[in-house]
């Protein structure tokens, strides 16, 4: 058999099966009340109900414990930190850019 011959391919030869959750027969899923999220809804939720500032705020205290973990004397967790302190600052980035967007959209 040619390495490229897919003629006897089958996807239980890679994947191993697993159980799938069912509805009951005869019970229909509950529909939502809201129109359901297609996103992140917590990110949503703080785009919706707060500002750069406030999410600023709400990541400070996490990466002032991080930047105090990152000058320990262990050399492990200061690496992690460090890298943990480089996601936060992403995400603070990302959360301004996401404001500018909202902002832009709504003609501020």
């Amino acid at each position: 058999m040619a390495k490229d011959d897919l003629s006897t391919f089958r996807i239980s030869d890679m994947r191993r099966a697993s159980v799938r959750a069912s509805t009951k027969q005869g019970k229909a899923a509950a529909p939502a009340a809201e129109e359901p999220s297609v996103g992140f809804p917590a990110v949503e939720a703080r785009l919706e109900t707060s500002s750069a500032d406030g999410v600023a705020e709400e990541l400070r205290a996490s990466y002032e414990q991080l930047e105090a973990m990152s000058e320990g004397r262990d050399v492990k967790t200061k690496a992690a930190a460090k890298k943990a302190m480089g996601a936060y600052e992403r995400a603070a980035d990302l959360f301004e850019y996401l404001f500018q967007t909202k902002d832009a959209l709504q003609g501020r």
